[in-house]
């Protein structure tokens, strides 16, 4: 079932390779720092480490990885026949480069910024599609992760026409930006720390982490505000600026509708009140904007308040940035993260593995925050390309990587999968959503290893089109002798070769019934 419900990779064989070679090894100094580190690891919790995984589990994994969609038959076949030593090195270059890399990444962070199943999403899911073909432009140009994330936090205009603008649409109260909101999406996307549990009271967990730290930073956002909101508070087309409102009519008006919606109106000169826990209406104290754990900026009293948080924010020197991105980035090519969970990274939790987290971020920064390099290093590591067929001495590891670990698919490689498999070109745009939700049963942040799927799902995939009547059928199977044609089916559903049982096994069948039904039949169980 791995198209569908997202194992790693079915029939993977225990075979161990010819080395990498010499040119290869050249090619990826932190790759090979990356293996030394992991292999330390393991050495002293004396845990043997899995062979590499054959040609076939490496294409499955890095397609989906990097791309987010399986690879086509002829993808496959023009791979697995090629006997070109670094063809995996080839690979992941080529993959980089394909504008399904940047698609795939921008629509896992749209759906971090965006989520699907949070109240008052609706505007915000439907701009989101141009934030998606904006992320995407912006990972596959490589653009500095730094950059991107300060146009986000900066946004200002219209949100149909300026797409990191989602980011404010998700972070509302009914109409209305909510500086608190934000603050604490900015800090669990971009510094991988929950700083929200410190917004009604100081952090239960981190005794440094104050309630005037987070609406400290909170006052960085206070100014945002829709200046198309009409007087009876409605919000068809939001524009945002952080600037005041020209009209005094209307700024009086604006305030009244945030006194309405439990919003107290914000302070000129980079502050923010303090709401008293229950009623918000009324504010307990009043705080400057300041950096999270760090000083008071020094700005204009008129603004712009934003721009120097995201200045700090996307900062070298801010000690969360560069390693919340690092951390989130090796959680998704390895399941979990050297800090486990990516959003809510606390003094008091356990770092797996110290000095390579230190290693990423360190790449990271050096790179100019792109994400390229490091994705590459990753794939390209011994670590990456382990089997996920675990030995007796590994089966109970969970977070010394000497295997590789079995994930299901997301909604958007689960439709992607059953689209490529029966020969058609995946779905794009709004009607995607459609598609995807019965099968978006975790978020985009939660445990890829966690099966979550049921009855319903299982229904749609039995009786979805795609499973029933693909339309290359014909090609895999029209003149090929039964053997070829089996063959054919799984290298285009599983990425593979069939094992010699499961010939015998298919030839079987189609002895038993109508042969093109058969393959239907062997079609869809193979999905």
């Amino acid at each position: 079932m791995r198209v569908l419900l997202g194992c790693a990779v079915l029939g993977v064989s225990l075979v161990v390779l010819d080395p990498v070679s010499a040119q290869t090894i050249a090619r990826r100094p932190l790759s090979g720092h990356i293996d030394r580190l992991i292999q330390s690891g393991l050495d002293k919790a004396n845990i043997p480490a899995s062979p590499r995984a054959d040609d076939a589990e490496f294409l499955r994994r890095v397609y989906l990885d990097i791309t987010g969609r399986i690879p086509t038959y002829d993808q496959t076949v023009a791979f697995l026949n090629s006997q070109e030593p670094d063809k995996r090195v080839k690979l992941v270059d080529e993959l980089l480069a394909r504008p399904d890399f940047g698609w795939n990444f921008a629509t896992h962070w749209r759906e971090l910024i965006v989520d699907r199943n949070a109240e008052n999403i609706g505007q915000a899911r439907e701009h989101s599609w141009a934030l998606i073909d904006w992320l995407a432009e912006g990972f596959n140009k490589d653009r500095g992760w730094d950059q991107i994330v300060r146009d986000i936090v900066t946004a200002e205009g219209e949100a149909k026409t300026t797409p990191p603008t989602t980011f404010i649409l998700a972070n509302r109260m009914g109409v209305l930006p909510k500086p608190e909101d934000m603050v604490g999406s900015a800090g669990r996307l971009f510094m991988g720390i929950n700083i929200r549990c410190a917004q009604c009271h100081d952090h239960p967990y981190v005794t440094e982490w104050k309630q005037e730290d987070f609406w400290g930073v909170a006052a960085f956002f206070a100014q945002v505000r829709d200046h198309n909101l009409g007087n009876d508070g409605s919000a068809q087309k939001p524009i945002y600026f952080e600037k005041p409102i020209e009209d005094p009519k209307k700024q009086k008006s604006y305030a009244g509708i945030q006194k309405r919606n439990g919003v107290i109106p914000p302070e000129i000169g980079g502050k923010i009140a303090i709401p008293k826990t229950g009623d918000p209406n009324i504010a307990v104290k009043t705080v400057k904007a300041k950096f999270f754990l760090g000083k008071e900026p020094q700005f204009d009293a008129n603004g712009p308040y934003r721009t120097p948080f995201a200045a700090w924010l996307t900062s070298a020197d801010n000690p969360y940035f560069a390693r919340a991105m690092a951390n989130r980035l090796w959680a998704h090519f390895f399941a979990r993260g050297i800090i486990n969970p990516t959003d809510d990274i606390r003094p008091d939790r356990e770092v797996s593995h110290p000095e390579l987290l230190v290693a990423l971020e360190k790449e990271f920064k050096s790179s100019g925050f792109q994400v390229k390099p490091l994705i590459r290093a990753l794939c390209n590591s011994e670590a990456y390309q382990r089997t996920s067929r675990p030995l007796p001495g590994n089966k109970a590891d969970d977070k010394f990587y000497s295997r590789q670990t079995l994930r299901l698919l997301s909604s958007d490689q689960i439709i992607d999968a059953l689209a490529i498999t029966a020969g058609r070109v995946p779905v794009v745009g709004k009607n995607r959503d459609q598609q995807t939700a019965p099968f978006a049963t975790r978020k985009a942040d939660g445990d890829p290893t966690e099966f979550n799927h049921g009855v319903q799902q299982f229904l749609l995939l039995m009786n979805g089109g795609a499973a029933n009547n693909p339309q290359n059928l014909g090609k895999l199977t029209v003149g090929k002798s039964k053997e070829q044609a089996v063959a054919n089916i799984y290298l285009t559903v599983l990425s593979r070769q069939p094992r010699p049982e499961e010939v015998t096994r298919t030839l079987k069948y189609l002895e038993s019934s109508d042969a093109n039904q058969g393959y239907r039949d062997i079609y869809g169980s193979s999905d």
